[in-house]
């Protein structure tokens, strides 16, 4: 519950037996958490796990899951964070310390990190609501036929989403926040 373990709460203890430490961290935005054992006790954990969460109806989920309950919930991870990106890219900036200094603080004011045309994080809906557009896909201004074509972002993160009913996707576009 939020009350035992609250978000980004971390705890240590004895778990069936097994030393544990346990993290109530999740970027799908669900109630969730991670549970670190010595890998010796991998499988005997699991499986403790699912039949005493049996009765709270607990499900574990896989990558492919964990990453659609991601972008549905607006959260950038590995694909938006690449080396490239600075704070504001993801709309973070708010995470940046205004009072004290930080390491990177100076790259932050570096031209290229003021530039406005910088690939910013946009969300995406495929035309025909059906299409789930590919990770990895060039975005290409509409009409363009100047060789070489040019780009202007990429696909980060893709997938169809049953809560919405139809696929949704994020992407690094340049001046992104600016089409909104």
């Amino acid at each position: 519950s939020n009350e035992g373990l609250p978000f980004m709460g971390y705890m240590e203890g004895d778990l069936f037996g097994v030393k544990a430490r346990i993290y109530r961290i999740s970027f799908s935005g669900e109630l969730a958490y991670e549970v670190n054992v010595e890998s010796d006790y991998g499988n005997f954990m699991w499986e403790k796990i699912i039949e005493v969460g049996e009765e709270f109806n607990i499900q574990p989920y896989g990558t492919e899951a964990l990453s659609t309950l991601r972008i549905e919930m607006g959260h950038v991870a590995g694909s938006e964070l690449d080396g490239r990106t600075i704070p504001f890219d993801n709309a973070l900036e708010g995470l940046d310390s205004k009072k004290k200094d930080f390491i990177g603080k100076r790259s932050l004011l570096r031209e290229d990190s003021i530039r406005n045309d910088r690939k910013q994080l946009v969300g995406l809906l495929s035309l025909d609501g059906k299409t789930v557009v590919p990770e990895g896909a060039q975005i290409i201004r509409k009409g363009a036929h100047k060789k070489p074509i040019p780009m202007y972002g990429h696909v980060s993160s893709s997938y169809y989403s049953p809560v919405f009913g139809h696929p949704i996707a994020m992407a690094m576009i340049e001046s992104g926040r600016d089409r909104h």
